[in-house]
């Protein structure tokens, strides 16, 4: 287990790159096998010239040294990461070889053949796909050279083999060959099928990271649109106030006026010290105004808070009342624009939400309502509010009978930021933010009808009981 590992230890590729690694990798597993071979080889050789002597006719020990020498000097040579070099040498150097065989034992050896194209296929894993090309040509132009020498005589290979019987060590050696091509192929397929399995998983590695980025921006857009809508909800109810603001400081002038005429009164009289019953009376009823009036001011305070607050709570309101509150806000915007709102509402229902919003909901169905009529529209001005129990639902209607709106209009008013108003009097988010209130804020569906001069109808429906439960 030791030996595996120092050999694998040996052989690893050190390149960064991948291709380069599975070039690193067969030039170790080439030159490991051939130092291997090649000692082999130079101990046989001595042992056989140690002890045949002077009868001794093989391959000189020094030749095989050098062989050995240089196949070390390549190996040294790619583990410090000079490959690439040890490539093209180790090919140059079987190339030599074969070619050294084909002219001494002629063109048509089959081993030299087997050799050359042992060859073609190793530069191609070795070096390059270019050089593949490159190597045939010159084995071509050698085979083509040795061919032309051997047929003029200017060579004379010793072709002994071809009358002597084959053996079972020249189909052995082919056997070699083929086996040295087959295992060339498996290094380079299977570092291949390496590389690929490792792209792959870096692909869904990427694409996974790539889906999530993209999950997290499309959720941070959606957070970034989410809160410049909240923000411009916000600005759109403050422009809402502001415009509303004229109306309500009048509505707040009359309660104060009475409450200081009647503050007034109790002051002079308190001056008296003698009173009687009827300074009484007039005391009581001063008082008594006096209360009603704080309590309107309480009551349009309350109204106003009602349309700036952001509180998002949840409780059981009711619904009539909250519609009241929104139609005292605009009591004096309806007065100005001399329309009269009328609300029908026989029974009592209540809902489960933000009473807030609900307000909010209302007060722009109400003053959308009243904006729809011209100032020199003199038929029917008003503004019909209806609540009724349907089906387990709170419908709630909200009708004009004012210019109405255009047909290809219609799809498009609950968009934000679309209005059909002057700039200076509408943002275009009232009825994008009811929406919102309606079907996020209680779960409901709202609804238009509309025609030209024929008036505008919105239609709520609100589930009575809790939408979330």
């Amino acid at each position: 287990m030791l030996l595996i590992r120092s050999i694998s230890n040996l052989i690893v590729p050190r390149s960064t790159n991948d291709d380069l690694r599975r070039r690193e990798f067969i030039v170790n597993v080439i030159l490991c096998g051939s130092i291997t071979l090649s000692a082999f080889a130079l101990l046989r050789v001595v042992i056989d010239s140690m002890k045949y002597g002077a009868q001794y006719s093989g391959a000189p020990p020094v030749a095989l040294l050098v062989v050995f020498i240089f196949f070390l000097s390549l190996f040294v040579l790619s583990r410090k990461g000079l490959f690439i070099y040890s490539a093209y040498l180790l090919t140059a150097l079987y190339l030599l070889s074969i070619t050294f065989t084909a002219y001494a034992f002629g063109v048509e050896l089959p081993a030299a053949l087997s050799g050359y194209a042992l060859i073609i296929i190793i530069s191609g894993i070795l070096i390059s796909t270019k050089f593949t090309f490159i190597a045939t040509i010159v084995i071509s132009l050698i085979l083509l050279l040795l061919s032309h020498m051997q047929i003029n005589g200017i060579s004379n290979p010793s072709l002994y083999w071809k009358s002597e019987a084959l053996f079972i060590n020249d189909t052995l050696s082919y056997i070699v060959i083929f086996w040295v091509i087959a295992l060339i192929s498996w290094l380079s397929n299977r570092e291949i099928e390496r590389s690929l399995i490792r792209a792959r998983r870096s692909e869904k590695e990427l694409m996974k990271e790539r889906d999530s980025l993209e999950a997290k921006v499309e959720e941070r857009t959606r957070e970034l649109k989410q809160a410049q809508y909240e923000k411009m909800v916000q600005i759109a109810q403050m422009a809402e106030f502001g415009r509303l603001a004229s109306g309500i400081f009048h509505d707040l002038s009359n309660p104060l006026t009475a409450l200081s005429l009647n503050l007034e009164h109790l002051h002079s009289m308190a001056k008296l010290k003698d009173q009687d019953a009827s300074d009484l009376s007039s005391n009581e009823s001063a008082i008594r105004e006096a209360i009603r009036a704080k309590k309107r001011m309480e009551e349009l305070v309350k109204a106003v808070q009602q349309q700036t607050k952001k509180q998002e709570i949840k409780e059981e309101f009711s619904m009539k009342s909250e519609i009241k509150k929104s139609i005292g806000l605009l009591s004096s915007k309806a007065m100005a624009s001399r329309v009269s709102v009328e609300l029908n509402a026989k029974n009592e229902i209540r809902i489960l939400g933000n009473p807030l919003r609900f307000s909010q909901l209302v007060t722009n169905l109400l003053s959308n309502a009243i904006d729809a009529y011209d100032p020199d529209d003199n038929h029917t001005r008003k503004v019909a509010v209806s609540l009724k129990s349907v089906d387990g639902q709170a419908c709630l209607s909200v009708k004009d009978w004012g210019r109405g709106i255009e047909p290809e209009n219609i799809g498009k008013i609950f968009e934000p930021f679309f209005t059909t108003k002057d700039a200076r009097e509408g943002t275009g988010l009232g009825l994008s933010i009811a929406r919102d209130v309606v079907e996020k804020g209680f779960g409901g569906r709202i609804s238009v009808q509309s025609s030209p001069k024929g008036g505008t109808e919105f239609v709520i429906f609100i589930p009575i009981n809790d939408p979330n439960k």
